[in-house]
């Protein structure tokens, strides 16, 4: 068996053990830096924190020091995704499919957004309110879905000219949540 052989197994060991036996010690380390210029292929990995750590603790923790790039994926050798040292997300190639679901709004109802995306339908013109309960920079985005007009008034809301926003048929409102408010940053009127 060559060295190079026995420093991959010693490492593959190393981070099983620590993912597996995770609850029985402090941190599991694992050196990249074991295989210069080799990769080390790893399948079937999952990482459960102990129930007897606290919700505020994460389950895995990824530091790059603040010299390279947090997390990337390839594919075929060819980067498709990258988690930058600045906390940038950056996608590469490929697609980002944002969590959808079609909603159904009536007279009064307040939306706290849980998805991405909702296309709105009512039955008839209608005023709705967005929720003040929300991720810092949460992107909402909003499709008018019927031919009726969906107001959504200013409680929570922030627009360019500080008045209520509509959605009309095929329109698309884009906010992101700041503070307690939604901040509009994209209208486009298709009706």
């Amino acid at each position: 068996m060559s060295r190079r052989t026995m420093k991959g197994m010693l490492v593959t060991l190393t981070l099983v053990l620590g993912l597996v036996i995770g609850g029985c010690q402090k941190e599991a380390t694992f050196n990249p830096q074991a295989l210069p210029g080799d990769t080390s292929n790893f399948s079937g990995i999952a990482v459960a924190a102990p129930t007897a750590i606290a919700t505020a603790t994460p389950a895995m923790i990824v530091d790059s020091l603040g010299v390279s790039n947090v997390f990337e994926v390839h594919d075929a050798a060819t980067p498709v995704a990258r988690w930058e040292a600045d906390g940038d997300l950056q996608l590469l190639l490929g697609k980002l499919t944002l969590s959808f679901a079609d909603l159904t709004i009536a007279n009064g109802d307040w939306l706290t957004p849980t998805l991405s995306v909702y296309a709105l339908d009512s039955a008839a013109a209608v005023t709705m309110t967005l929720g003040s309960t929300a991720n810092e920079g949460q992107l909402l985005v909003l499709i008018g879905d019927d031919n009726f007009t969906i107001t959504i008034n200013d409680a929570n809301a922030r627009t360019s000219d500080g008045a209520a926003a509509t959605l009309g048929q095929y329109d698309v409102l884009v906010w992101v949540f700041q503070d307690s408010e939604w901040v509009q940053v994209v209208k486009t009127a298709n009706s």
